[in-house]
């Protein structure tokens, strides 16, 4: 018999902040019991917390609840609202407080139940790719300000933006705008087109008592919550994840939890930030599952297994060029992309050399800056040692594999899972148990554009995270 409660906190005050909060901060928790199994996810909507936060946390609460730490996964929600985690900025007493008191009420609150599972493939793409690849320049990234035409969304004046930008002598790559054009017609459309998502499913999983009564739901969309955080706002919000469970907590009952899919390559179609944009997505997911909702195939739990895969991923070579010598050829990068700015060569043939010299620069410039701000560990120097372990989450139920994986992976790491499960459904789950930054796909590691440019582990990362639930 499977016994699963719930708890919930607010930590809308978990970071010093003098912002309204438009809805609310929450951690919570989804506490499991099998036989003799116990289990814990918890989740909260941040951003980014560091794998030695989660670690931390894990070992706290196994220590207090006599639970093992390869049952318990600590998850974000992405929520791009609230701070990256720097090791200082959140009151982490406060969140150990917050945990330990929402597992006691989950755990308290557990009740015998039975299980369904719900997907939904929308028709109307709700998440897109957000990386857009052009012939010897490999890829590019636009957060937001997406162009609106009555066929969906275009990257138009981005595009040109970006272009232009490099070619004015531009280093940074212009990756969005505040608000994007109406456009009715435009010649050549699909050359601006922004692509659907790699994964653009929506997943829940559903708990009712041996009674029929509804008790909790984890869910689970793939698109970045970056859908409200101006610089400007006085408010702070959960952003979309909020409206998404609480549509499904009116219509289903019980608490419902919200995770992000991996979605590092992945995001809403966001004309210009506002919270009602969140409200629109929150609701628009939810209502997939909602319209699904006469499907409900309930089931009694005969397998249940809660443990915790220990990978070892390997930084990237850039890695391990000394600080003065990277120093060194990034500035010789800066002098070559100013030289080549002022020069006369042919336009194509200079925004590809300037497009791939920006790469370069920002590849040295990341790895500069993590060296003191991350815990990570990069090294000074060249290092025998390159690699760095981590654990994942994996909870099977039934036929059902719950997989939880670390940092920002691009979404088809969620496809690549599923075809190593077999005929098992995966729930695949990102930012599990701390941040590592973004994971490309091996064939897209080397396209430049944001995400690779910021990653710091190698192409290798992908195989050995999805091979790790493979079956």
């Amino acid at each position: 018999m499977l016994y699963v409660g719930f708890g919930k906190k607010n930590i809308s005050q978990i970071w010093e902040h003098q912002l309204k909060v438009a809805d609310e901060i929450s951690l919570k928790v989804c506490y499991m019991r099998y036989d003799k199994t116990d289990s814990l996810l918890v989740v909260m909507d941040l951003q980014g917390l560091w794998s030695s936060t989660c670690n931390n946390l894990r070992k706290k609460i196994s220590n207090n609840f006599n639970i093992p730490i390869s049952s318990i996964g600590i998850f974000t929600t992405q929520n791009h609202s609230t701070p990256y985690d720097n090791g200082k900025c959140f009151d982490y007493d406060f969140i150990t407080k917050s945990s330990f008191e929402a597992v006691k009420d989950a755990i308290e609150n557990a009740v015998e139940v039975e299980i369904a599972f719900l997907e939904a493939q929308p028709e109307k793409p709700l998440v897109f790719k957000r990386r857009k690849y052009f012939e010897n320049m490999g890829g590019f990234t636009y957060w937001f300000g997406y162009d609106q035409t009555p066929r969906g969304p275009i990257l138009k004046s981005l595009i040109e933006k970006s272009f232009g930008s490099l070619l004015d002598g531009n280093q940074g790559q212009v990756r969005s705008q505040e608000q994007g054009s109406e456009i009715q017609d435009i010649i050549n459309e699909e050359d601006y087109r922004v692509f659907e998502a790699d994964d653009p499913m929506i997943q829940g999983v559903f708990f009712r008592d041996i009674n029929k009564k509804p008790v909790g739901s984890l869910l689970r969309f793939g698109a970045h919550p970056a859908t409200a955080n101006k610089g400007d706002n006085d408010f702070t919000t959960a952003d979309y994840p909020y409206y998404f469970r609480t549509a499904i907590e009116k219509e289903f009952g019980g608490e419902a939890l919200f995770f992000t899919g991996p979605c590092g390559d992945q995001c809403p179609n966001i004309p210009a930030k506002s919270l009602e944009l969140s409200k629109e997505l929150g609701h628009a997911a939810a209502n997939e599952l909602i319209k699904k909702f006469g499907q409900f195939e309930w089931e009694p739990c005969n397998h249940f297994l809660a443990t915790s895969p220990s990978i070892e991923l390997n930084l990237k070579t850039e890695c391990f060029i000394p600080t003065e010598e990277l120093e060194e050829t990034m500035n010789l990068k800066k002098e070559q992309f100013h030289m080549m700015a002022k020069g006369n060569t042919p336009s194509d043939e200079k925004l590809n050399t300037l497009k791939n010299l920006s790469d370069e620069i920002e590849i040295f410039r990341v790895i500069l800056g993590n060296r003191s701000s991350n815990d990570i560990g990069i090294p000074n120097q060249a290092s025998e040692d390159t690699g760095h372990q981590f654990d994942l989450t994996k909870i099977e139920i039934n036929n059902l594999i719950i997989c939880g994986i670390p940092g920002e992976p691009f979404g088809e790491y969620a496809n690549k899972i599923r075809a190593n499960v077999g005929d098992r459904r995966a729930f695949v789950i990102d930012e599990a148990n701390g941040y590592l930054g973004y994971l490309p796909t091996e064939d897209e590691f080397g396209t430049g554009g944001y995400e690779c440019n910021v990653a710091l582990f190698d192409e290798d990362s992908e195989r050995i995270i999805t091979d790790a639930f493979k079956i």
